[in-house]
């Protein structure tokens, strides 16, 4: 064991990746729920997703530097929609999931009248938590959501760095059987 005294081993770190995450989720949270508060914002009729315009002015208010060049050329954000949902499943706001069936010839469901409702008493007995409880609460809502189909193994992360996998063939071996929110634990 070395003593006090003796100095530390020099390490050359010049040719290591080094990881820089400029998004802030907690922040963009709350960007988010703001400004559901304060606008009207309804979502697509067909898709259920933010409308681009409502997309590019979150982009500019969070601190993904890439988001609104994404929706430039994608027509929507991976990181607003990680808020979005994030915000949807926490209950600090709430709008319609399922849809509704046109009729017999539609196919998918629509999503006709469905604006955002901030939820006030959700969002204030977030804020009174301490902020210990409310970085629990936001991780156990990231660790804990299981989806085989709709995890990092399969989709771009924001929060990561993996490639995804292709999803062929996935759902019959062994991926359904792994406990993801152990393995992000």
């Amino acid at each position: 064991m070395k003593s006090a005294k003796d100095p530390l081993t020099p390490v050359d770190v010049s040719k290591k990746d080094i990881v820089s995450n400029r998004r802030e989720l907690r922040r963009d949270l709350h960007v988010f729920v703001r400004y559901i508060e304060d606008q009207q914002v309804k979502r697509a009729h067909r898709n259920n997703a933010l409308s681009k315009a409502d997309s590019k002015r979150l982009a500019k208010l969070m601190t993904d530097p890439g988001a609104e060049e994404e929706i430039n050329q994608k027509g929507y954000s991976i990181w607003v929609n990680l808020i979005d949902r994030m915000a949807l499943k926490l209950g600090f706001v709430a709008y319609d999931t399922e849809g509704s069936y046109a009729g017999y010839s539609s196919r998918e469901p629509s999503y006709p009248e469905n604006y955002i409702e901030f939820r006030e008493k959700k969002y204030r007995s977030f804020l009174k938590l301490s902020l210990k409880d409310q970085e629990q609460l936001l991780l156990d809502s990231m660790v804990n959501t299981y989806s085989y189909d709709n995890n990092e193994f399969f989709e771009w992360a924001k929060l990561g760095r993996l490639d995804p996998f292709d999803t062929r063939g996935c759902a019959t071996a062994i991926v359904p059987t792994l406990d993801f929110a152990g393995i992000r634990r």
